[in-house]
């Protein structure tokens, strides 16, 4: 049961209440109508027409069940690939893929919709593919999906590390940079959601700024897991082109930036973000010394590579300074 002041008509005077704070007097009668009383909690969401909605609790919105066709025919597969990732990252309940070239594509379909989390194929025919989302955006944590993310591109760091004792691992690394393109689109869709409405940002317990920055670090944390990727791609093909004691120092130095960096925008500390940023420097000249070292096609990949990644990662503390509260 909801009370807006513009849609009842009624007029009341706003009172400031302490340093920061403002009060407004609610009707009394709506105040009986929900058994209220002094000390109880009130919801107070708001809305894309800059209204506030005051709820006696909180409800989630019912989830309109929108159906689009997707028509594939006279599309380039990269072109059909992008409009099934846009599709999904818009609130649509089913997809619906149809066109006389499907059976050419279907493969490459069928890998899309299973890296698209939540999204299962329910119906399957020559001429067209159901799917359908099972998502439920009010009862996932964006944090913990960040966090998932950061865990992963440790583990990956980790283990391009441990490559140069001869480990042959790096199929597996690869692997894992496929769970945080997953992750990535699943927290996309979210906070695309949260963006468009206001009751899922309530629901996640989010500032529109907060918004902004984990949408913002997932696309850092995509990208650096990329970088991570190729390193490990090119320590497994090219093992003998690399020095292994100097790789593996500056390995262990770009995890510990990596680290430092997160730790900073986990605790939106702006002094601990603006120390790692000048730490970058003189990292990234370390990087070109390795390569300098041991100039040939490799080494220059992978120095390039870790500055990438320096780079993804200031972006992240700048994150801390220009997105967190005013100090």
């Amino acid at each position: 049961m909801y009370y807006t002041i513009y849609t009842t008509m009624q007029i009341r005077k706003l009172v400031k209440s302490g340093l920061s704070s403002y009060t407004i007097a609610l009707p009394k009668d709506w105040i009986d109508r929900n058994t209220l009383k002094k000390g109880d909690l009130l919801y107070i969401n708001e809305t894309p027409q800059n209204e506030l909605l005051i709820a006696k609790e909180a409800k989630k919105q019912e989830k309109e069940r929108r159906e689009v066709v997707i028509n594939i025919d006279g599309k380039k597969p990269h072109t059909i690939y992008r409009e099934i990732v846009s599709t999904y990252l818009t609130d649509f309940h089913r997809f619906i893929i149809k066109g006389q070239s499907l059976n050419k594509n279907i493969k490459d379909i069928r890998k899309l919709i299973y890296i698209l989390p939540a999204l299962e194929i329910v119906e399957e025919s020559s001429s067209k593919v159901v799917a359908r989302s099972f998502l439920d955006v009010y009862d996932i944590s964006i944090k913990d999906l960040i966090r998932r993310m950061d865990n992963i591109i440790r583990s990956m760091i980790l283990d391009v590390k441990n490559m140069l004792g001869g480990e042959s691992i790096h199929e597996i690394i690869i692997e894992r940079d496929e769970d945080i393109n997953r992750l990535s689109y699943l927290v996309f869709k979210i906070l695309k959601s949260a963006f468009t409405n206001p009751d899922v940002m309530t629901s996640l317990d989010l500032t529109k700024l907060e918004t902004l920055s984990y949408w913002q670090v997932t696309v850092h944390l995509e990208k650096i897991g990329d970088e991570v990727k190729r390193v490990a791609r090119h320590i497994g093909e090219s093992p003998k082109s690399i020095s292994q004691a100097q790789l593996k120092s500056l390995i262990e130095k770009v995890y510990s930036y990596y680290v430092e960096s997160m730790t900073s925008f986990y605790k939106q500390d702006k002094i601990g973000a603006d120390d790692v940023c000048l730490k970058r420097k003189s990292l990234a000249i370390e990087c070109d010394k390795y390569f300098i070292s041991h100039r040939n096609i490799v080494n220059s990949e992978i120095s390039g590579k870790f500055k990438g990644m320096l780079s993804h990662l200031i972006d992240i503390t700048r994150l801390v300074r220009y997105l967190g509260e005013s100090p």
